[in-house]
Parts: C-alpha cells; structure tokens; sequence
C-alpha cells in the first residue's frame, strides 16, 4: 500500500467532495509544510470568481475577507470521512486581497527560494511573505494560497541560496486556487477508472490472508496417476482483508520446491492442468492479492497436487501368487495374534525397488499400508480379535513415478471362535439365574461371556433382563391374592356371593423386556371372572365389572387351563398393572378363583 510520501510530484489525488463526486488534485511533493504535503486544487476558482467585473478601482476587487469565507465553506462542505484526513485548511487567510499588472513567474533550481515581499502598506520595511509551497505557476496565471498583504504596490525579492536572484513588482491580478495540507503517511490506492491516487480514509486496510484449504474438483484431495494434460478444477477457501482484489495461482514440481506464477484469478477457482509429461508432479498453491503487492498474503500452506500415470512401457504388474506359511491357501481356526510368513511371488516392470504390503480387517472398507521391503516375503501377524478375518495383499513398487502396479489378489488368516464354559440358565421359580462356574479377571469374580451358534458363526447370548414383580395388597379392597403351592397367586374370595379380589402387582424392567401373565381362571358363566388392566393403571374398587384400563377379561370363560397375556415389551424402569377377581350374586361352587404369575422373557 502506497502512502503520500511514496508518490510524485504532480500526482493526482483523488478527493471526495460534497456531491459525492471525486474533486483533482495535484500533490506539491517538493516541500511540506509541519509534516503535510500540500494538495492544490486542479481547477482554479478563477478570478471572476472573487473580484467584481469592473477592474478600474482597487474598491472593486473581491475583497480578502470575502474570499476567505468562499473558500473555507469549500472546505468545510468536503465529506467529513475526506476532512477528517486532512491538516486543517492552511489559506487563505483572512487578510487576503488582491491587486493588478503584468504576470511574473519563477524558476525553481536546486536551491532554496523564498519570496520577499516589500513596499507593503502593512509592513514599514520588507519582510518574508509566503513561502513557495504556498505558490504555483502555469503558463498563464501565478497562483499564491493566498493573496499578497493589503495594498497597491508590492515588490518580492526572489532569493536563491540567500542571494538576490531576482525583483518582481506586482502589478497582476493573481488568482487563488483552494489548497489543504495532508499527512505524508496516509495512505492511497490507485483507481485506474478515475485516473488518480483514491485516499484510504478510513486507514484500516489490513494484510491478506492466503485460503486456509484448496480443493481438487471440488474434494480436498489430490491425484495421481492422471493423464498427462488432463484438466482439474482448483478453487480454494477466501482469504481474508480489506481490500482483496484477488488470488494469484502458483506451481511447483515439489512440495516445498519454489512455486511459479501462473495465473491472477478474480474468482476463487480456475482451471488447472496435469504435466504434460509422464511420471511427473504438479503442485498447487495460492496467495491472496491486496490492492497494493504489500498486502498480498503468503502462499497458501495448504496445496493440492497432481501426478501423471507413467508410461505405459514402464508400468509393473503385481505378484501373481501369496503364500501363508508356504501355502497358497487362506488360514482359518488361527490363533488371535498369532504369527505367519507371507511370501510372493516376484512382480515385473521397469526400475522395481520393492514391494507394498497391506491389509484388512473385518468390518474394514479400504486396505491399510503395512509396510515394504526388497525382499519376496514379510512376517505378519493375526487380528488380536476372535472369530475375525485379516486379508492382505501385496503392490510391486517401481523407482519411476506412477510406475507401481495395482494390488495383488488377497491372501487371509482367520482367528478362531472364543472357547467359553458354556451352561444353562434356569428358572427359581421367581427369575432366572446364571450356571458358574466363574473365573477371577485379577481385579474380581465374574462370569464368562455365553456364546450360541447361528449356524454360521458363534455369537454372544445376550443376558436376560434383570425383572421382578411384587405383589401388593390395595387398601379398601377386602379380598386380595394368596401365593400357593403352584407359584402362582390365587384370589382369596372363593365361594364369596357379590365379592372381589383386588392386589396391585408392581413391576421393576432392568433393560427391555417382554412381559407375560400367565392366568388359571375358575368361574361361573357370565357371571364370575377375571380382569386384568393395562399397565400403568387402575381398576376400580368394588365389585363392578370395570368397562376401562381394562387389558384382558375372562368373562364367558370356565376352564381350568393356563391361559397366557401378552403384555409386549416394557421399557426399562417401575411399571405395575391391577388385577381383580369378580364374583357375582350367584350359585358358587367354592371352587371360584382366578390364578396368576408374571414372567419376563
């Protein structure tokens, strides 16, 4: 970014004035004035502007205070984002006017040159009036920034290196053209549309950052073993700055080799190309482009690349046969970790310096780099992990770039299944239990994974939920649920006219499960039975035949068989469900009940 000083004498600068539009400028760069240089106003105000039309009479003149305020409320109408960039307006100043005569210039030299003034009504001898970067000539008219003292005579004395070079009296009308002093170090940015140096007025602009990430056809990736002269998108992330005005593309045949110009790009992407040779690389980098080359960002640390196939002729091919120890069969049953050689047979091509191995897990979606070595065999080891399979295979490397083959047909170890102590869970009577025996981890006593076969392989059994049920007694209700030799619970109001049993049965789920009510129902036709309610709600407390929350009725029904509710699964956490037996106002047989048990699978 360019800064006032850095300009030359006559540039044109760029301001903005009250109507928006840019106002030229001329820089005076050959002397400034407390630390500005000084701006001179390309169009003169000219002197119609501030003298009457009639000239006959020093009384006719514009007079300097008149002048003043004309060219001050130039000033002060400029943009205050433009003012605020400027010295205050040096001239004219308040004692400006005006005379008449012939016109007179000045040469300037390597010299120093003031103007001395004389004859001056305000001034009983001589003194030194403006100095000359307050002064500019032009082929018709000498401009001063500000009009020589009040009166009718005035002398200057022309001095160079404090010798009197030459006297002028003036006897002109000498024109005022609006001048504002600058700070030397602003900055400016040159607008080619305008023709002129624009100021930075709010002096912010910043360094460019190069783009964090590039990309190849839209991946973060690069390529190899392309045609040569194949085309690619490259674009990038943008940079950041205040005042980007682009990127620049660079190449270079390495990674950290020096990078090239190639191309200005106004967007962020273009279209880049593969060598095209054979077996050569292409790496890209990009940088941000300021609006001056001292803002322009670093290269991009990030880069992308493209490497060419080699020739055809020097292409190898891969090994033809793998080995697993001397066999050219898989391995199954292996033990987890075990080790094996794996050997091959010799690839073929130009410039071979060795071969690649690699390998794959079960559950593994692309081959992992193992290692390489000169030699035709390699130690490999099987997964850590039972019942798992590890395939490898084997890539004939060549010292020509793009000259190594593709992947060799696999070769596989598969561990053997985990050997468990394998036992039956059995029923209490309340929940089911695990058979030991147990075996000590070091830290403590636990029980060996079970395993099942499916047919094709041996999976885990998962462990029964840990469930259990209570049977609660409802208050109000005057029969409830007995537990009896069968396991099951029986209602307590057999053989009782216009009576119920009610019992609530609280239910605790560790983990998914399904539930079952298993239900044993004696009763009279129509008349005397069972009822069971959804889970999670009630029955009512008397003898009704509740119509709601009802989840199985056993009206109609007098059998002595097992009868089974399918609850489906219950979430894990305290559930409960209410169960009643209903007897009617009717004959009994002493031998009306309803029987339950709740079991989880």
């Amino acid at each position: 970014m360019a800064t006032i000083a850095d300009l030359y004498t006559g540039a044109t600068i760029l301001l903005e004035e009250a109507d928006g539009s840019y106002g030229e400028y001329e820089l005076v760069q050959f002397d400034y004035n407390d630390g500005y240089a000084l701006l001179w106003r390309n169009e003169s105000i000219g002197t119609l502007q501030w003298r009457a039309t009639s000239v006959a009479a020093a009384s006719s003149l514009y007079q300097g205070s008149d002048l003043d305020t004309y060219l001050t409320t130039w000033y002060q109408n400029l943009p205050s984002s433009t003012k605020d960039s400027l010295s205050e307006i040096s001239y004219p100043v308040a004692s400006a006017n005006s005379s008449s005569g012939s016109q007179t210039s000045i040469l300037r030299y390597a010299a120093t040159v003031s103007a001395y003034e004389i004859g001056c009504s305000n001034s009983s001898n001589g003194h030194y009036g403006a100095e000359l970067d307050y002064y500019y000539t032009s082929a018709a008219t000498s401009y001063w920034t500000r009009q020589p003292s009040s009166g009718l005579t005035r002398a200057f004395y022309y001095n160079i290196d404090e010798s009197v070079f030459k006297q002028a009296v003036v006897t002109s009308s000498y024109g005022v053209r609006p001048t504002v002093g600058i700070a030397q170090d602003i900055e400016v940015t040159w607008d080619g549309n305008l023709g002129g140096y624009k100021l930075s007025l709010s002096s912010t602009s910043t360094q460019c950052t190069a783009p964090a990430a590039l990309y190849l056809n839209g991946g973060a990736y690069n390529y190899g073993q392309v045609e040569p002269g194949a085309s690619f998108t490259l674009s990038w992330d943008a940079g950041t700055g205040s005042s980007i005005t682009g990127y620049a593309v660079y190449y270079s045949t390495s990674e950290n080799g020096t990078y090239t110009w190639m191309k200005d790009v106004t967007g962020t992407s273009t279209t880049v190309y593969a060598p095209d040779t054979y077996s050569t690389y292409r790496y890209f980098k990009v940088k941000t482009r300021g609006s001056d080359s001292s803002l322009d960002s670093e290269l991009s640390t990030s880069y992308r690349s493209l490497w060419t196939a080699a020739d055809p002729a020097n292409v190898c091919t891969a090994p033809s046969t793998l080995y697993l120890d001397d066999i050219a069969t898989d391995i199954t049953n292996a033990t987890p970790g075990s080790t094996h050689t794996l050997r091959w047979t010799a690839g073929t091509g130009a410039s071979i310096s060795g071969y690649a191995v690699y390998y794959k897990d079960t559950g593994d979606t692309y081959y992992n780099y193992l290692g390489q070595t000169t030699s035709l065999s390699m130690t490999v080891s099987a997964p850590d992990a039972y019942s798992t399979t590890r395939s490898f295979c084997v890539s004939t490397l060549s010292s020509i770039l793009g000259a190594s083959s593709d992947y060799s047909s696999a070769r596989s170890i598969t561990t053997r299944a985990e050997t468990v102590n394998y036992g039956v869970s059995y029923y209490d009577g309340t929940q089911w239990l695990y058979p030991t025996p147990w075996y000590y981890n070091g830290t403590g006593w636990v029980r060996p994974t079970m395993w099942y076969y499916d047919g094709s392989t041996w999976l885990p059994i998962p462990p029964l939920p840990k469930c259990s049920y209570t049977v609660e007694a409802v208050s109000g209700a005057t029969y409830g649920f007995a537990l009896n030799s069968d396991g099951y619970y029986e209602s307590t109001n057999a053989g009782v006219d216009g009576s119920y049993s009610l019992c609530k049965v609280n239910i605790v789920v560790d983990g998914v499960s399904n539930m079952y009510v298993d239900c044993i129902n004696y009763g009279e036709s129509s008349f005397d039975y069972g009822i069971l309610s959804n889970v999670d709600t009630t029955l009512e407390l008397s003898n009704a035949a509740d119509s709601t929350n009802v989840k199985q009725s056993f009206s109609g029904m007098q059998s002595a068989d097992v009868q089974t509710v399918d609850y489906g699964v219950l979430t894990a956490g305290e559930h409960y469900i209410y169960i009643k037996y209903r007897k009617d106002d009717s004959v009994n047989s002493n031998n009306d009940s309803l029987q339950f048990k709740v079991r989880f699978v």
